[in-house]
């Protein structure tokens, strides 16, 4: 079984569910409240071993493979599954479902939740765009929807646990709509760091946020670390043509050194390497940094094994 990614967000951690979170998950979910809005194929009255028999037969045995399921945990509890959120492809036509306990409405947990996990699609998965859709009258999860940048393409009939419900609104999410969204260019800006089992990953975005309170010091040019590294090529990225160096050169050449790069506890580069490679050509060795006594909890660990 592959392991997806873990994503830690301002109050919640989501991670592959697993056949331990079956207590709480069936403790959570199984509420007519809760799955009233959910397709009619979600059976009512809920079986008793429901939950177990789901997660054994269709959760488990295709993580990683068409279809990724994260179980949502509060970081004040880390071990109490409260909702789930799955991604699969190809869609039906929807790539995206999401369920959340009742105690936990109204707080504004799953717009939280799904930021993240448009991010892995879009720029780990390679979806082009995401679908979803809900009952016509679910303003709880159209709300949602909103949040986060997706636009209405259709209301087309649809079949739900809840009778009332007759139809459903169908939505698109772009990654170019998802990135103006989140008040990013269009470019998704991460750090990463790795070994070989796990990979560490940080949205600069939000490393830029965390900045801001953070003191500008100076040092010494030579204590960054990675200044004899290879940085914006590997031999599974970009090669080191031509055409890719001058674009890095005009990258450098128009670096605004008043923006301290901003550096990791051990002086690695989180952000502002064509800025530094400006101080390097003018011959500078000292260089103004803002930099993180204590590194931010990442914003996502993927696990680069499968486990056996």
């Amino acid at each position: 079984m592959l392991v997806v990614p873990q994503f830690y967000t301002q109050r919640l951690i989501l991670k592959a569910i697993s056949i331990q979170d079956s207590e709480a998950y069936t403790r959570h979910f199984v509420d007519y409240e809760v799955i009233r809005h959910l397709s009619a194929a979600v059976p009512w009255p809920y079986p008793e071993a429901g939950v177990l028999e789901y997660l054994d037969k269709d959760v488990l045995p295709n993580q990683g493979n068409g279809r990724w399921d994260w179980g949502i945990f509060l970081k004040s509890n880390p071990d109490e599954l409260i909702g789930s959120i799955g991604l699969w492809h190809p869609g039906v036509p929807e790539n995206r479902g999401f369920w959340l306990g009742q105690k936990f409405w109204g707080q504004g947990l799953m717009t939280e939740a799904v930021e993240p996990v448009s991010r892995y699609a879009f720029f780990d998965l390679g979806f082009r765009n995401l679908m979803f859709a809900n009952a016509l009258g679910n303003l709880a999860s159209r709300k949602v929807k909103e949040k986060s940048g997706a636009r209405v393409l259709e209301i087309i009939p649809g079949a739900f646990v809840d009778k009332k419900y007759t139809k459903k609104e169908v939505w698109e999410l772009s990654k170019a709509e998802f990135l103006k969204h989140h008040g990013e260019d269009g470019i998704c800006r991460r750090y990463a760091e790795s070994d070989s089992t796990v990979r560490h990953v940080w949205n600069i975005s939000r490393i830029w946020k965390l900045a801001e309170s953070l003191k500008t010091i100076e040092i010494p040019i030579e204590e960054i670390v990675g200044l004899d590294s290879v940085t914006w090529f590997s031999p599974d990225g970009d090669k080191p043509t031509i055409r890719n160096i001058a674009a890095h050169a005009k990258r450098i050449m128009e670096a605004d050194t008043s923006y301290p790069p901003i550096l990791t506890e051990d002086n690695r580069v989180f952000d502002g390497m064509h800025r530094i490679a400006r101080h390097l050509m003018q011959g500078q060795d000292k260089i103004k940094v803002k930099k993180f006594e204590k590194n931010p909890e990442p914003d996502m660990i993927e696990y680069l094994r499968a486990l056996s």
